[in-house]
C-alpha cells in the first residue's frame, strides 16, 4: 500500500517541484514523511523533513527530489525482499 501511494504522490511532487508550487511540495513532503516514518525508513523520512523546511527555490527542491527518488528506490527494493505477512 505504501509503495503505490508513494509512487502516485512522488509523481505529483515532481510536478509541484517543476512548477515551484511550494504549498503542494510541503503538503506532499509531509504526507510522504509520515508514510516513510511509519515504515521506519529513517533516511527517507529525514529527506522529507529537509524538503519540508526548504525555501521556495527550485534548485533546493530539485536536489531534495533527486535524493528522495534514490531513497525511495532503496526502500522499495527492501520492501520487495521482505517476506509478506499472511493476514489472518
Amino acid at each position: 500500500m505504501f509503495v503505490n501511494k508513494a509512487i502516485s504522490e512522488l509523481k505529483v511532487l515532481h510536478a509541484a517541484v517543476s512548477t515551484n508550487d511550494v504549498a503542494e511540495i510541503w503538503r506532499l513532503a509531509d504526507s510522504l514523511k509520515s508514510g516513510s516514518a511509519n515504515l521506519g525508513a529513517q533516511q527517507m523520512t529525514a529527506v522529507y523533513e529537509q524538503l519540508y523546511g526548504t525555501s521556495s527555490t527550485n534548485v533546493d527542491s530539485q536536489a531534495f527530489l533527486n535524493r528522495i527518488d534514490l531513497e525511495f528506490e532503496l526502500v522499495r527494493k527492501l520492501l520487495k525482499s521482505e517476506p509478506q505477512e499472511i493476514p489472518g
